[in-house]
């Protein structure tokens, strides 16, 4: 596959969760505080915002041969303690703060992408880091379904897109 492929397929997950966020400010001015589960929907992006942090990093330790990478992205307990400082992190910040950093938080992954050597992007597809599914979906499109489920669910109409 090709940088470019990917960053498409990134860039359409990304653009496919603004357009639900979009629908959802058009009706509810309040709408990073509707739950999806346990979260609302500023912990989705603020999740969304250190997972992409994290992307980033995992590339070098791809490039760099190491093992770790493998190890804690199938370790429960790394992957819930990236979550839960995600949520600390939503509840400190500002919704504009939130909302804003997800909206600029795909930069600096297409940025790593872009620079990669050919070889080091034949290392990168080797490795596991894009086979990650939410609902069926690359991760911010799989939370855009999720959204919109739990959206239509909500016995209120008020709000609703």
């Amino acid at each position: 596959m090709k940088k470019g492929q990917v960053i498409n397929q990134l860039t359409n997950a990304h653009q496919e969760l603004q357009e639900v966020l979009d629908q959802l400010s058009k009706s509810n001015t309040n709408y990073l505080k509707i739950k999806c589960g346990g979260w609302s929907i500023k912990d989705i992006l603020s999740h969304l915002i250190e997972w992409k942090h994290r992307f980033v990093s995992d590339f070098d330790e791809i490039l760099s041969n190491s093992q770790k990478w493998e190890v804690k992205i199938h370790d429960q307990n790394y992957i819930e303690e990236v979550n839960q400082q995600a949520v600390k992190i939503a509840k400190q910040k500002s919704d504009d703060w939130i909302y804003q950093n997800w909206q600029e938080s795909l930069d600096p992954v297409i940025k790593k992408i872009n620079s990669l050597t050919p070889s080091q992007w034949q290392t990168i597809l080797k490795s596991t880091l894009f086979d990650y599914r939410y609902h069926g979906a690359l991760h911010e499109a799989g939370h855009a379904k999720e959204i919109l489920a739990a959206n239509s669910a909500r016995p209120s109409e008020s709000g609703k897109i």
